[in-house]
């Protein structure tokens, strides 16, 4: 959980999550939970993205990947995104008057692993999706793939 949060407490990541911010309406949590923290580790695991690498790439691709995150928001701004559960671990039904707070302060972080693949190893993203309980796995694949293809 301590390699998430010194990402995101990076002066790179700050940088990044002000200009999206700038240039769109998003609006991003500022509270950093450590269950969410150690989540997002493993998901890195899962990636085999190590921090220095995740280092590297918000310093020397920092405008392709300003650009993939924001092809991506344009994408699936308002796209209502379920995970799939296996049978009997379903979450309760969430009531539509909800109203959602804002991103997760480390959604750059998940956009980060997802680029990651997509650059160094496409082959491992939809397993990746799979693992990390993406729905549709193959088709948001497919949308990341056009995506990055536009960089």
């Amino acid at each position: 959980m301590e390699i998430a949060k010194q990402i995101l407490d990076s002066i790179q990541y700050k940088n990044l999550v002000d200009n999206i911010q700038k240039r769109t309406r998003l609006k991003v949590l500022s509270e950093y939970r450590d269950p969410v923290a150690t989540r997002d580790e493993q998901k890195m695991k899962l990636a085999n993205l190590s921090k220095e690498e995740a280092m590297k790439l918000l310093e020397m691709d920092k405008e392709i990947f300003n650009k993939f995150v924001l092809y991506k928001i344009q994408k699936f701004e308002n796209a209502k995104i379920d995970e799939e559960y296996p049978n009997g671990e379903e979450p309760e039904q969430e009531n539509d008057n909800e109203t959602i707070l804002g991103y997760s302060k480390s959604f750059l972080l998940l956009y980060l692993i997802e680029y990651f693949l997509l650059k160094t190893n496409p082959s491992g993203l939809e397993p990746y999706l799979k693992a990390t309980r993406i729905p549709n796995a193959k088709k948001y694949e497919k949308e990341l793939k056009e995506i990055y293809s536009k960089l």
